[in-house]
């Protein structure tokens, strides 16, 4: 571990913060498995619950729709009653929740338990970018962003392995992974403290604040950035398999195969990043990334072979895994520790609308002109955040003194 941390650039951290961003990192963990886990359980639930497709879709949905209302408020809650009793008890709800999934006797008590999991799960959600920025500071904050993208980017990769295995048994027994999260809990309430110590703010000065807050150039650029990077992945994830099969035959094997290059990416610059900002102004890294992005994807359709795929993907990666913690960065080291939880929570809601419109606005520009389209446009709006990118922080340095 000590290995590890030297190699990220985080170490030499005292001991009581090292185990704080367990718990942090821990969270994080739960954000990715609260979804990932359970892709393919969902056709052992089909044929062991005997519902229909559509239905079992239910499972998802139930628990990712509260997000969107109640992240902001939740992430307000953090900035006025403090981030460790909503941690807590968030990480008990979910852990708790989860595995009752397991133990339920009908398909309506599963979603109900699903939606209980998924209220939890909108509490964690700002939490664990809030708690790294509390915790660290500057060049360590962004190498300890990266290591949360290093950490999602291998759960993404193995959950779904882990699911499908327990699925083979049973429905139920990927749910009581879940339970792991109430010693997660328990575990935070010694090494967890409270990091936002400020006074309870006015309501009125708190909310003025979170508006002139993100009226600052860095936030603006860190909110476009977040927008863009999700609205390109969830709509270039979403067609390039279905691109790759219709066109050159692909399996599904082979795709998942290639985006474990994407994965491998986004693993080796997101561990470089904090030193990488050394050398290279972080908004430069920035818009660098986007660009790499707009020609990964603009580039895509031209591409023939399994070789050509993985390297662009990796490519594609490695801008992933610069994006990610800068824009992290950007958002909690531009706002004041006071008002983090309420920044951070109206990006997500950001984020939450590039994830909500990319399929619907792409599936449009599918039936009009086919796939070719689909990954052009996707280019295009690389470019286009690049160009707010350098906009945003342009303006940032004229309103320096």
């Amino acid at each position: 571990m000590g290995l590890l941390l030297r190699f990220l650039g985080l170490d030499g951290l005292p001991r009581s913060t090292r185990l704080s961003l367990a718990v942090a990192y821990g969270s994080s963990v739960a954000m990715v498995m609260g979804v990932s886990l359970l892709y393919p359980v969902l056709p052992a639930m089909v044929d062991q619950l005997q519902v229909e497709e559509a239905e079992v879709a239910l499972v998802i949905i139930v628990f990712t729709a509260p997000a969107i209302i109640l992240a902001p408020l939740f992430g307000f809650l953090s900035d006025f009653y403090g981030r460790r009793r909503l941690l807590i008890s968030s990480l008990f709800i979910f852990g708790g929740a989860g595995a009752a999934v397991g133990l339920a006797p009908s398909f309506e008590w599963v979603l109900t338990f699903r939606l209980l999991q998924g209220v939890a799960w909108s509490a964690l959600s700002p939490l664990t970018i809030v708690l790294i920025g509390d915790l660290l500071e500057d060049r360590r904050e962004i190498s300890g962003q990266g290591l949360k993208v290093i950490i999602d980017r291998v759960a993404i990769i193995s959950l779904p392995v882990l699911g499908g295995l327990l699925a083979l048994i049973s429905w139920r027994f990927p749910f009581f992974i879940y339970l792991l999260f109430v010693p997660l809990a328990i575990l935070a309430i010694p090494w967890m403290p409270e990091t936002c110590r400020a006074e309870r703010p006015q309501r009125r000065l708190y909310f003025g604040g979170i508006v002139k807050a993100m009226s600052q150039p860095r936030l603006l650029s860190a909110f476009s950035a977040g927008f863009f990077r999700f609205f390109l992945d969830y709509g270039f994830f979403t067609f390039f398999p279905l691109y790759l099969s219709a066109s050159h035959g692909v399996s599904p094997f082979e795709s998942g195969l290639l985006l474990s290059f994407f994965g491998v990416g986004a693993i080796l610059s997101a561990s470089q990043v904090g030193r990488l900002v050394q050398w290279v102004d972080r908004g430069r890294l920035l818009v660098g990334a986007f660009l790499v992005d707009a020609i990964c994807l603009l580039i895509w359709p031209s591409l023939d072979s399994f070789l050509l795929w993985a390297i662009t993907l990796l490519a594609y990666g490695l801008a992933n895994g610069i994006i990610s913690p800068i824009q992290k960065n950007l958002l909690t080291q531009s706002a004041p520790m006071q008002l983090r939880g309420g920044v951070v929570s109206v990006d997500r809601m950001f984020q939450q609308i590039g994830k909500s419109s990319a399929p619907a606005t792409l599936a449009l520009v599918f039936f009009l002109g086919g796939f070719s389209p689909v990954f052009w446009t996707l280019g295009i709006l690389s470019v286009a955040s690049v160009l707010f990118a350098t906009a945003f922080l342009a303006l940032g340095l004229k309103r320096r003194p």
